[in-house]
């Protein structure tokens, strides 16, 4: 009786993994289909493209995160400049990093299902939320560009099996999840500085579902999460004076948003954004009509008056 229920068991257990195979080749092939659809034969750049060009080529040609002008770069953080050297020999082909981050987007949505079907141990849930990720517009129209978006997507994934690993486990093997998963956190940091803000959330979380030694596992974890945006800023500060982790969001809020306000403000403009259009809705009506508008109405009290 014992060996015909080892025997059952074992079947059982063979039709779960082949049922997985087959639900992660069926997420597999429709993201291949979505990422396929959004592949484009521009030239892939966008935004801040040319910019991350240019520090990867820096660094692979000077050893050296310089800006278009040969400064030291305090705009941008070093992690996906880093990824784009692996395309040096290829002379940093456009469509090469697009096909390699659908790729990477493709393998994601895989891992999300394989992650959450061992975490939940339900399968629809799991394809569910696997599908979602393989038919996400902003994932799958981002991996076609030169810009951040698939390397930090998969950096934020990948933190999350190490940290369960290291609640889960003890020993040794416990403290080298905690320190990988901190060192990736701040990993995703140098990909985009705003991973920055994840450490916290994540530190409390450790300290909620640590079996034991909290204060110990979770200090290890910060430090961890804290050592290479550090290092960062040291450079930053030895090369260009400047302590903190990227001048971008100063940057954009003196030069762009804060301006913006400023504007509306002095102009009484109105704005609420619109379901689904939001930052593009703004950009437009604010300077494409507003500013056309107060600049004519501008002119009119000019010649009235002279």
């Amino acid at each position: 009786m014992g060996t015909a229920m080892g025997a059952a068991g074992r079947t059982e257990a063979g039709m779960n993994r082949r049922r997985a195979v087959l639900l992660a080749a069926v997420i597999a092939a429709v993201a291949t289909v979505a990422h396929l659809r959004f592949w484009n034969e521009s030239d892939h750049l966008l935004y801040d493209s040319p910019q991350y060009l240019t520090n990867a080529r820096s660094l692979a040609e000077r050893r050296e995160f310089l800006d278009d002008s040969g400064q030291p770069d305090v705009r941008r953080t070093p992690g996906y400049p880093l990824f784009l050297t692996i395309f040096a020999p290829l002379d940093f082909s456009h469509a090469a990093v697009a096909g390699a981050q659908h790729l990477l987007a493709i393998a994601l949505s895989v891992a999300v299902f394989l992650a959450a079907r061992r975490i939940l141990g339900n399968d629809p849930a799991a394809f569910a939320a696997a599908l979602i990720v393989a038919t996400d517009t902003g994932q799958v129209v981002m991996a076609d560009f030169v810009m951040t978006e698939t390397l930090a997507s998969v950096a934020f994934f990948a933190i999350l099996p190490l940290a369960l690993a290291a609640v889960r486990s003890g020993g040794r093997r416990r403290w080298w999840c905690l320190l990988a998963a901190g060192l990736l956190i701040g990993g995703a940091a140098l990909i985009r500085p705003a991973a920055t803000y994840l450490l916290l959330p994540m530190a409390f979380w450790v300290f909620a579902f640590s079996p034991g030694r909290r204060l110990r596992a979770t200090a290890l974890f910060a430090v961890a999460g804290m050592l290479l945006p550090a290092a960062w800023i040291v450079r930053n500060t030895v090369r260009a004076g400047l302590p903190k982790l990227s001048s971008i969001g100063a940057e954009t809020i003196y030069a762009w948003r804060g301006a913006g306000v400023i504007a509306m403000e002095r102009t009484g403009f109105q704005y609420a954004p619109l379901p689904f259009s939001g930052e593009e809705e703004f950009r437009h009506q604010f300077f494409r009509v507003v500013q056309h508008e107060v600049s004519d109405a501008q002119r009119a009290e000019e010649i009235r008056r002279f």
